[in-house]
């Protein structure tokens, strides 16, 4: 019985150990404007629609790295086991995938295709178009459910919120202004993902264009998107 016990001890002193340095070298990382590589999921946070932090989820802590409005542009938090952590699903997070097939390059269709006319957002309806660039199709497995993109929008199985939730917001090719407020005509917000191989454009308008623009991580600006 004091074999078990003791053994016990040793794997959460180990644990306990790991998250420690984990925690450590993620936290410099991030200090130093570097991605931390230690974490198994990360989340961002936006407060009224516009990009505000990212939550990096570790083995026992949580750094959160302030893009604006924060007191701290990194917030390491040691011994935390909130609703992401590693041995707690959320049904957002469980078996969630995204995947893409690239539009045959010698094909003649249209590389632009619209996928929707509204979606969800912070659970209020907002009439913008979602349109696919360059690909034949975007499939979404949740649950261990897969749906075509449009069809998963449609029968309300998942939120672009959900999606974006993925992503990263991408920085280092932002077209928006970086403030709290509408951005100007074409300043747009990209969230990108190199792990699903994806690039979100999300328009941003005075006009109040809010369409977007789904592509591989090659997709770039184009000057008919949000007009």
């Amino acid at each position: 019985m004091k074999k078990v016990i003791k053994i016990i001890l040793i794997v959460i002193a180990s644990i306990v150990l790991l998250g420690a340095i984990f925690g450590t070298v993620d936290y410099i990382r991030a200090k130093n404007g570097k991605k931390p590589m230690f974490a198994y999921r990360n989340v961002n946070v936006n407060d009224e629609g516009y990009f505000v932090a990212t939550e990096y989820y570790g083995l026992g802590y949580a750094i959160v790295i302030c893009n604006k409005y924060c007191d701290k542009n990194v917030t390491f938090m040691p011994l935390y086991l909130g609703g992401y952590a590693w041995f707690i699903g959320s049904e957002s997070g469980e078996n969630f995938e995204i995947t893409i097939k690239e539009r045959d390059k010698k094909s003649d269709d249209i590389l632009l295709k619209e996928l929707a006319n509204s979606y969800i957002e912070s659970e209020e309806n907002v009439s913008a178009k979602i349109y696919s660039y360059g690909l034949d199709e975007i499939k979404i497995t949740k649950n261990g459910e897969t749906y075509l993109l449009e069809e998963a929008l449609r029968l309300n199985k998942v939120t672009i919120e959900e999606i974006i939730e993925k992503l990263e917001y991408d920085t280092t090719i932002c077209y928006c202004n970086g403030k709290k407020e509408i951005a100007s005509n074409g300043q747009s917000i990209l969230y990108t993902s190199q792990t699903y191989n994806i690039r979100f454009i999300k328009c941003n308008t005075l006009e109040g264009n809010k369409d977007i623009y789904i592509g591989n991580t090659s997709m770039k600006y184009e000057d008919n998107f949000c007009k």
